[in-house]
Formats: structure tokens, sequence, C-alpha cells
């Protein structure tokens, strides 16, 4: 093989060059896969229902019609959360109710992100539609004086 001294531009420093052999080094293909990865609907419907709690003034609204529909359709797992999953996308639907006196579009917005982040950063999924569905507002009571307090 023949060998041929260059000089690197900046340093000056010799630099030793093989007729025949090229200098760059191939990048591995990033796209090869060993397997697949699975994330189960149930992880997502658990990471958004974190999520949704992480949020101040706002609980998952609960309802008799949720238990049944749980039995007949398989996407409605969770209180009030239910998702759709295809391929690497999810769109999420959240029922919640919100505390009396926040601004219901802070609310909603903030929950929307929170959602979007956490399932994004957990999951490497992609959040399409995020949609929050306001089903009630709650009213904190006031706690009556026992009579014998007085």
């Amino acid at each position: 093989m023949e060998e041929e001294l260059l000089k690197n531009e900046q340093t000056e420093e010799p630099i030793m060059q093989v007729e025949g052999v090229e200098d760059s080094v191939e990048a591995s293909d990033d796209t090869a896969q060993i397997g697949e990865i699975k994330i189960s609907e149930d992880v997502v419907l658990t990471v958004a229902g974190i999520a949704v709690s992480e949020v101040k003034g706002v609980s998952v609204a609960n309802s008799l019609t949720d238990g049944l529909v749980e039995k007949f359709v398989k996407k409605n797992y969770g209180r009030g959360l239910r998702i759709v999953m295809e391929d690497n996308h999810v769109s999420v639907d959240i029922h919640v109710i919100v505390e009396y006196g926040l601004k219901i579009p802070d609310i909603a917005w903030e929950l929307q992100e929170t959602v979007k982040k956490n399932i994004e950063t957990m999951t490497n999924l992609i959040c399409d539609k995020i949609n929050i569905f306001v089903e009630g507002i709650h009213i904190e009571k006031e706690a009556k004086p026992e009579s014998g307090e007085e």
C-alpha cells in the first residue's frame, strides 16, 4: 500500500492517509430493529390517569355507565378515561370534574399539556388529540357544626 503524508490545515500536524482506504466511517443503521416494542393500552391509560392527578382542582369523572361500557368496549378502561391507539398514535378522551372557581379553559389546557407530555415522554407515542370533557363542577360543602359544640 502506498502512504501519503498530508498536513492538517489548522494544526499543521502530519496526517497519514493510506490510498484505497476511506476516512469516513459508515454510521450504523439506526432503523434496524432487534425486535418489536408494544405498549399496552392499560399502560397509556395509567400514564394519562396519573397525569390528570398532577393537575390541581381536577378529578376524573365517575359515572354509572363507565362500568357497564367497560364490559363491552375494550378501549374504555379507567373511570372517565378512554383512548384510541393506532400504530404509534394515540387519542385520549378525558372526562373530568373541575373545582368551583377555577377557569375551565385554563384547566383544560393544563390537562392537555400535562397528559401529552407524560404520554409522549414515557411511551414515545404521538398524541394526536387530547379531548377534555368537563362533566361537572365540584362545590366544596361547608362543614356543619355539630349541635353539641356550640
